[in-house]
Protein backbone atom coordinates (compact mmCIF):
# COMPACT_ATOMS: atom_id res chain seq x y z
CA UNK A 1 0.00 0.00 0.00
CA UNK A 2 1.47 3.31 -1.06
CA UNK A 3 1.74 6.03 1.55
CA UNK A 4 -0.14 8.54 -0.59
CA UNK A 5 -3.06 6.09 -0.68
CA UNK A 6 -3.26 5.90 3.12
CA UNK A 7 -5.85 8.55 3.87
CA UNK A 8 -8.59 9.29 6.34
CA UNK A 9 -9.52 6.65 8.84
CA UNK A 10 -7.02 4.11 7.44
CA UNK A 11 -4.18 6.43 8.44
CA UNK A 12 -5.51 6.67 11.99
CA UNK A 13 -5.91 2.92 12.32
CA UNK A 14 -2.35 2.29 11.19
CA UNK A 15 -0.91 4.87 13.58
CA UNK A 16 -3.11 3.69 16.42
CA UNK A 17 -1.86 0.11 16.18
CA UNK A 18 1.70 1.36 15.68
CA UNK A 19 1.65 3.31 18.95
CA UNK A 20 0.12 0.40 20.81
CA UNK A 21 2.92 -1.79 19.46
CA UNK A 22 5.37 0.73 20.85
CA UNK A 23 3.73 0.35 24.26
CA UNK A 24 4.28 -3.41 24.10
CA UNK A 25 7.95 -2.92 23.20
CA UNK A 26 8.47 -0.52 26.10
CA UNK A 27 6.72 -2.85 28.52
CA UNK A 28 8.80 -5.93 27.65
CA UNK A 29 12.12 -4.11 27.27
CA UNK A 30 11.83 -1.92 30.36
CA UNK A 31 13.06 -4.66 32.70
CA UNK A 32 15.78 -5.97 30.40
CA UNK A 33 18.55 -3.82 31.89
CA UNK A 34 18.75 -1.55 28.86
CA UNK A 35 17.06 1.29 30.72
CA UNK A 36 19.66 3.05 32.83
CA UNK A 37 19.04 5.46 35.68
CA UNK A 38 19.34 9.16 35.00
CA UNK A 39 22.40 10.89 36.41
CA UNK A 40 21.38 13.25 39.24
CA UNK A 41 24.80 13.69 40.83
CA UNK A 42 24.94 17.38 39.91
CA UNK A 43 21.95 18.13 42.18
CA UNK A 44 24.34 18.70 45.07
CA UNK A 45 25.72 21.80 43.34
CA UNK A 46 25.61 24.86 45.58
CA UNK A 47 23.85 26.96 42.94
CA UNK A 48 20.60 25.12 43.64
CA UNK A 49 18.50 25.89 46.69
CA UNK A 50 16.92 23.14 48.74
CA UNK A 51 13.54 23.59 47.08
CA UNK A 52 15.07 23.61 43.61
CA UNK A 53 17.06 20.47 44.35
CA UNK A 54 13.91 18.71 45.52
CA UNK A 55 11.94 19.79 42.46
CA UNK A 56 14.61 18.81 39.95
CA UNK A 57 15.37 15.54 41.71
CA UNK A 58 11.69 14.64 41.71
CA UNK A 59 11.54 15.34 37.98
CA UNK A 60 14.61 13.23 37.27
CA UNK A 61 13.49 10.31 39.41
CA UNK A 62 10.16 9.89 37.64
CA UNK A 63 9.59 6.42 36.27
CA UNK A 64 10.26 6.84 32.56
CA UNK A 65 8.57 3.57 31.75
CA UNK A 66 5.20 4.70 33.07
CA UNK A 67 5.48 8.13 31.45
CA UNK A 68 6.34 6.62 28.08
CA UNK A 69 3.54 4.11 28.43
CA UNK A 70 0.91 6.69 29.28
CA UNK A 71 1.45 8.96 26.28
CA UNK A 72 1.46 6.34 23.49
CA UNK A 73 -1.55 4.63 25.06
CA UNK A 74 -3.45 7.91 24.93
CA UNK A 75 -2.32 8.66 21.39
CA UNK A 76 -3.13 5.16 20.21
CA UNK A 77 -6.61 5.28 21.74
CA UNK A 78 -7.25 8.71 20.21
CA UNK A 79 -6.23 7.50 16.77
CA UNK A 80 -8.33 4.39 17.04
CA UNK A 81 -11.35 6.51 17.97
CA UNK A 82 -10.69 8.73 14.97
CA UNK A 83 -10.23 5.67 12.80
CA UNK A 84 -13.52 4.01 13.66
CA UNK A 85 -15.56 7.22 13.65
CA UNK A 86 -15.26 8.63 10.16
CA UNK A 87 -17.72 11.42 10.94
CA UNK A 88 -15.55 12.72 13.76
CA UNK A 89 -12.51 12.53 11.52
CA UNK A 90 -14.22 14.84 9.04
CA UNK A 91 -15.13 17.31 11.78
CA UNK A 92 -11.52 17.88 12.84
CA UNK A 93 -10.61 19.09 9.37
CA UNK A 94 -10.21 22.85 9.20
CA UNK A 95 -9.37 24.68 6.01
CA UNK A 96 -8.78 21.29 4.39
CA UNK A 97 -5.82 20.68 6.72
CA UNK A 98 -5.89 17.92 9.32
CA UNK A 99 -3.95 19.77 12.00
CA UNK A 100 -4.80 17.20 14.66
CA UNK A 101 -3.28 14.37 12.65
CA UNK A 102 0.01 16.10 12.05
CA UNK A 103 0.38 17.39 15.59
CA UNK A 104 -0.13 13.88 16.92
CA UNK A 105 2.23 12.44 14.31
CA UNK A 106 4.84 15.00 15.31
CA UNK A 107 4.52 14.19 19.00
CA UNK A 108 4.64 10.48 18.28
CA UNK A 109 7.76 10.83 16.14
CA UNK A 110 9.57 12.46 19.04
CA UNK A 111 8.36 9.74 21.40
CA UNK A 112 9.54 7.02 19.06
CA UNK A 113 12.98 8.60 18.88
CA UNK A 114 13.11 8.78 22.67
CA UNK A 115 12.00 5.16 22.94
CA UNK A 116 14.69 4.07 20.49
CA UNK A 117 17.27 6.00 22.47
CA UNK A 118 16.20 4.35 25.72
CA UNK A 119 16.30 0.90 24.16
CA UNK A 120 19.83 1.63 22.95
CA UNK A 121 20.83 2.66 26.47
CA UNK A 122 20.84 6.45 25.99
CA UNK A 123 19.15 7.62 29.18
CA UNK A 124 20.81 10.98 29.78
CA UNK A 125 18.13 13.64 30.13
CA UNK A 126 19.90 15.91 27.62
CA UNK A 127 19.76 13.25 24.92
CA UNK A 128 16.08 12.67 25.58
CA UNK A 129 15.28 16.39 25.48
CA UNK A 130 17.08 16.78 22.17
CA UNK A 131 15.36 13.80 20.60
CA UNK A 132 11.94 14.75 21.87
CA UNK A 133 12.33 18.27 20.51
CA UNK A 134 12.50 16.83 16.99
CA UNK A 135 8.70 16.62 17.00
CA UNK A 136 8.40 20.42 16.83
CA UNK A 137 9.63 20.91 13.31
CA UNK A 138 8.11 17.66 12.08
CA UNK A 139 4.55 18.49 13.12
CA UNK A 140 4.70 22.07 11.89
CA UNK A 141 6.12 21.10 8.52
CA UNK A 142 3.51 18.39 8.16
CA UNK A 143 0.73 20.93 8.62
CA UNK A 144 2.31 23.23 6.04
CA UNK A 145 2.89 20.40 3.57
CA UNK A 146 -0.69 19.19 3.80
CA UNK A 147 -1.98 22.73 3.38
CA UNK A 148 0.11 23.13 0.24
CA UNK A 149 -1.10 19.80 -1.12
CA UNK A 150 -4.71 20.73 -0.44
CA UNK A 151 -4.32 24.14 -2.03
CA UNK A 152 -3.26 22.71 -5.39
CA UNK A 153 -6.43 20.62 -5.72
CA UNK A 154 -9.91 22.06 -6.39
CA UNK A 155 -12.20 21.49 -3.41
CA UNK A 156 -15.90 20.71 -3.58
CA UNK A 157 -18.06 23.70 -4.28
CA UNK A 158 -15.21 25.80 -5.64
CA UNK A 159 -14.67 26.44 -9.34
CA UNK A 160 -11.47 24.96 -10.73
CA UNK A 161 -10.28 28.39 -11.89
CA UNK A 162 -10.71 29.87 -8.41
CA UNK A 163 -8.82 26.98 -6.86
CA UNK A 164 -6.07 27.30 -9.43
CA UNK A 165 -5.78 31.01 -8.70
CA UNK A 166 -5.11 30.30 -5.03
CA UNK A 167 -2.85 27.32 -5.75
CA UNK A 168 0.77 27.58 -4.76
CA UNK A 169 3.58 26.96 -7.27
CA UNK A 170 4.90 23.43 -7.59
CA UNK A 171 8.28 24.64 -6.36
CA UNK A 172 6.63 25.57 -3.08
CA UNK A 173 5.41 22.03 -2.51
CA UNK A 174 8.82 20.60 -3.35
CA UNK A 175 10.47 23.11 -1.06
CA UNK A 176 8.22 22.36 1.88
CA UNK A 177 8.44 18.60 1.43
CA UNK A 178 12.23 18.83 1.28
CA UNK A 179 12.23 20.64 4.61
CA UNK A 180 9.96 17.97 6.04
CA UNK A 181 12.29 15.19 4.94
CA UNK A 182 15.29 17.03 6.36
CA UNK A 183 13.59 17.55 9.72
CA UNK A 184 12.52 13.92 9.82
CA UNK A 185 15.94 12.50 8.96
CA UNK A 186 18.08 14.89 11.01
CA UNK A 187 17.38 13.34 14.45
CA UNK A 188 18.20 9.85 13.15
CA UNK A 189 21.44 11.08 11.59
CA UNK A 190 22.42 12.78 14.83
CA UNK A 191 21.63 9.69 16.88
CA UNK A 192 23.62 7.51 14.48
CA UNK A 193 26.57 9.89 14.52
CA UNK A 194 26.54 10.10 18.30
CA UNK A 195 26.40 6.32 18.67
CA UNK A 196 29.28 5.94 16.23
CA UNK A 197 31.24 8.58 18.13
CA UNK A 198 30.51 6.75 21.36
CA UNK A 199 31.91 3.49 19.99
CA UNK A 200 35.03 5.21 18.65
CA UNK A 201 35.71 7.86 21.28
CA UNK A 202 34.29 6.31 24.43
CA UNK A 203 33.75 8.86 27.18
CA UNK A 204 34.22 11.78 24.81
CA UNK A 205 31.06 10.90 22.90
CA UNK A 206 28.93 13.34 24.88
CA UNK A 207 30.92 16.37 23.75
CA UNK A 208 30.88 15.09 20.17
CA UNK A 209 27.12 14.68 20.38
CA UNK A 210 26.78 18.34 21.36
CA UNK A 211 28.96 19.29 18.41
CA UNK A 212 26.77 17.33 15.97
CA UNK A 213 23.66 19.01 17.37
CA UNK A 214 25.09 22.50 17.01
CA UNK A 215 26.43 21.93 13.50
CA UNK A 216 23.19 20.37 12.27
CA UNK A 217 21.08 23.11 13.81
CA UNK A 218 23.22 25.91 12.45
CA UNK A 219 23.26 24.38 8.96
CA UNK A 220 19.47 24.05 8.88
CA UNK A 221 18.95 27.61 10.09
CA UNK A 222 21.39 28.98 7.50
CA UNK A 223 19.72 27.00 4.69
CA UNK A 224 16.25 28.17 5.71
CA UNK A 225 17.39 31.79 6.03
CA UNK A 226 18.90 31.58 2.55
CA UNK A 227 15.70 30.15 1.08
CA UNK A 228 13.59 32.68 2.95
CA UNK A 229 15.60 35.47 1.31
CA UNK A 230 16.58 34.15 -2.12
CA UNK A 231 14.61 30.91 -2.51
CA UNK A 232 12.50 30.01 -5.52
CA UNK A 233 8.78 29.33 -5.45
CA UNK A 234 7.55 32.87 -4.99
CA UNK A 235 6.75 35.01 -2.00
CA UNK A 236 4.68 32.33 -0.28
CA UNK A 237 7.49 29.79 -0.43
CA UNK A 238 9.92 32.28 1.08
CA UNK A 239 7.37 33.10 3.76
CA UNK A 240 7.08 29.43 4.70
CA UNK A 241 10.86 29.19 4.96
CA UNK A 242 10.94 32.26 7.18
CA UNK A 243 8.32 30.71 9.47
CA UNK A 244 10.28 27.45 9.59
CA UNK A 245 13.44 29.35 10.46
CA UNK A 246 11.82 31.15 13.37
CA UNK A 247 10.12 27.98 14.62
CA UNK A 248 13.15 25.74 14.41
CA UNK A 249 15.47 28.51 15.56
CA UNK A 250 13.43 29.02 18.71
CA UNK A 251 13.54 25.30 19.47
CA UNK A 252 17.28 25.26 18.78
CA UNK A 253 17.87 28.16 21.19
CA UNK A 254 15.87 26.40 23.91
CA UNK A 255 17.80 23.17 23.37
CA UNK A 256 21.11 25.03 23.49
CA UNK A 257 20.09 26.77 26.71
CA UNK A 258 19.21 23.40 28.23
CA UNK A 259 22.58 21.98 27.20
CA UNK A 260 24.44 24.84 28.83
CA UNK A 261 22.30 24.58 31.98
CA UNK A 262 23.05 20.89 32.36
CA UNK A 263 26.75 21.56 31.69
CA UNK A 264 26.91 24.31 34.31
CA UNK A 265 25.01 22.33 36.92
CA UNK A 266 27.20 19.32 36.31
CA UNK A 267 30.46 21.28 36.52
Amino acid sequence: MKLDKVKGWNWHLILGFLYLLQVVLIFFLADSGLFRSLDVSFLSHNSLTGAEQTAVKTLYELDLKHILLLIPVGLGALHLIFGFKKGFYKQVLKNRVNVWRWLIVGIASGLMLVTTALILGIADITYLALLGASMIGFSWLGIIAEHVQASVKPSRGRPAKAAQKDALPKQTLNLVMTRGKASGLLPWLVVGASLAAGLILGDDAFSWYHLFIYLAGICLIVVWLWNATYGTGGKQARTYCAVETVYFGSAFVCISAWLWLVTLLGA
